[in-house]
Order: C-alpha cells, then structure tokens, then sequence
C-alpha cells in the first residue's frame, strides 16, 4: 500500500525537464563525459522503461565523443544490488580507459 504512493511521486518527477534546461542554453558548454547505465528485466521497484528513459536523457547531454552504454540484466532488484560492485568498478575503469591490472585500487 505505501509502495502506490511512492511509485506515483516518482513517476511525477522527469529528468527530461532538466535535460532540456542544459541543453537549451546556447552559452552552457558543459556536458557530461559519459554515461553507464543498466536496467534489470525484473526490477519490481525501478520499472526498465525508467531506466531506459534516464539513459536517454542523460545521453543526450553528453559530449559527442562520450562513451554512453546501456546494459540490459536479467533478474531483479536483488540480483541488481548483488552485482553493483561489480558493475560499478567495471564501468568506472571503462570510463577512464584503465586496464585490469592498472586498476588495483579499484578493486570492489
């Protein structure tokens, strides 16, 4: 029952109006360096569409040659947190090109 009402706040609050706000000022030469993104099939509390629109979104506030990636997982909420660490480190060393065995203080 109180999941109902946090689904519908959240589903009130678009990124996309922030976006369009970076994006529309001619004198902002700030852009973003990238974008990692994943989206669970089973996510019973982050809809994938959700996840997908963000992705969007960000995307296109990124600098031409950003590396912009979006992962589709299979399982849910759980199996999202599970893996973060791993995920996250993974793309953060994606994100500033370091090797594996460059990255031993990045380990999760």
């Amino acid at each position: 029952a109180a999941f109902q009402p946090l689904t519908k706040e959240f589903a009130s609050v678009n990124i996309a109006h922030f976006t369009q706000a970076i994006m529309s000022n001619p004198r902002s030469s700030a852009r973003l360096g990238g974008v990692h993104n994943m989206v669970f099939q089973h996510d019973g509390f982050i809809p994938g569409e959700w996840g997908v629109d963000l992705y969007n979104c960000l995307a296109s506030c990124c600098a031409d040659s950003a590396p912009c990636e979006l992962l589709k997982g299979r399982g849910g909420h759980i199996a999202a947190f599970v893996q973060q660490s791993t995920l996250q480190v993974s793309a953060i060393r994606a994100a500033l090109r370091i090797e594996n065995s460059e990255a031993t203080s990045l380990k999760p």
